[in-house]
């Protein structure tokens, strides 16, 4: 005699076995939160290499986890704003980066401002500033003074100019000099 198998039975038990694992697999997902652990060291390992884009996406999803770290935010900041000289757009994430770093802890910036490796940072990065901007300046500054001297009408005029734009070479010379 033939056995009859239970097609009705077994499309049930199928469909509640796949049903479970479902289950269990949508609730593994979400009760289980990923650390943001292994992408701080490695965000902080490619910022020691000065591989800055790559530390920028490990720290940026570090973060995207762990939203209340100020360290984590100043870290991730840090690493845009290395980036900020190839694009303003760094510059402004990075500012963001370190306000909501302020927000979560407002005793932030005044822990900062107790390190001495804040402070040195702070005067390295305003150096750096600076030199950029007075080497931008004297590269403006000899054809400014060229173009006005063209436009003087007066020739003893021109002549006090150019004894004039002979002094400021000079001392462009001198501060050259002295830097190096």
């Amino acid at each position: 005699m033939a056995r009859r198998v239970n097609t009705k039975f077994l499309t049930i038990l199928t469909v509640s076995v796949v049903g479970i694992l479902l289950v269990g697999l949508v609730a593994h997902r979400f009760m289980t939160k990923e650390s943001p652990e292994g992408y701080i060291a490695r965000g902080t390992q490619l910022m020691q290499e000065k591989k800055y884009e790559e530390a920028v996406k490990q720290l940026e999803k570090a973060a995207a986890l762990d939203q209340k770290n100020p360290s984590l935010l100043v870290a991730y900041g840090d690493a845009l704003n290395q980036l900020s000289p190839n694009d303003v757009e760094y510059m402004r994430k990075a500012r963001e980066a370190w306000d909501r770093a302020l927000q979560v802890d407002p005793k932030t910036l005044y822990r900062w401002r107790q390190l001495d490796a804040f402070a040195r940072a702070v005067q390295h990065r305003h150096d750096e500033l600076r030199s950029g901007l007075s080497q931008r300046l004297s590269t403006l500054i000899d054809p400014a003074l060229e173009i006005m001297a063209e436009h003087m009408k007066n020739p003893y005029d021109r002549a006090r100019f150019r004894a004039a734009h002979a002094v400021l070479r000079l001392v462009k010379r001198r501060q050259t000099i002295e830097t190096e």
